[in-house]
């Protein structure tokens, strides 16, 4: 059943069911371009580290103690308020587990050599290659499907291409044998 709604979705995109195998090898190769290109603007930029900037201690902490103060929850929500919701909790988590991370990696000679020809900090490129990492797999909804919709269109297009040429040889073709019949031979 899943194969002939396969059949038919291909049938009526334009492509046939020889070209699955065309179109998952190119998506996969596509995957993991994006991937490196991903990898790449999350080692130069670092748009986690922007995305959750590190609260300096002193003003966090007394802008959580008076919103505590401030405001009296009941006990069932004093957590959620305690870590300012989701946002407070993944930015905490993010940069305990980041200073552990580079720490770790900081030591790691394969790293050292890659970050001295970067010119980066160890610790630093490690993080923007994870981040990278992180941010290629969330935002996979919105630039899978694209690659893939671009991918079956390029493979359409040349398809009708290739047709179309195979049916110009075929009517240059024809006309040469009827040429051939028509002439008294070779002056």
């Amino acid at each position: 059943m899943v194969g002939q709604r396969l059949q038919k979705y291909l049938a009526d995109f334009g492509l046939e069911p020889r070209d699955v195998g065309t179109v998952i090898t190119t998506f996969l190769g596509a995957k993991y371009v994006t991937l490196c290109v991903f990898i790449g603007f999350g080692a130069r930029f670092q748009p986690m580290r922007r995305l959750f900037p590190r609260p300096s201690n002193g003003a966090w902490t007394r802008w959580t103690q008076v919103k505590s103060w401030a405001i009296k929850t009941p006990p069932a929500q004093s957590a959620r308020t305690r870590w300012g919701g989701w946002y407070g909790w993944a930015a905490e988590h993010y940069w305990q587990l980041s200073d552990k991370m580079q720490a770790s990696l900081d030591k790691n000679r394969i790293w050292q050599v890659l970050a001295s020809k970067t010119g980066m900090k160890p610790g630093q490129l490690v993080l923007g290659v994870a981040e990278g990492t992180i941010l290629c797999k969330v935002s996979f909804p919105i630039w899978g499907p694209l690659e893939l919709w671009i991918i079956m269109n390029v493979l359409r297009r040349r398809r009708r291409q290739t047709a179309d040429l195979y049916e110009e040889y075929s009517r240059a073709a024809e006309a040469t044998e009827d040429a051939a019949k028509i002439s008294p031979g070779f002056l």
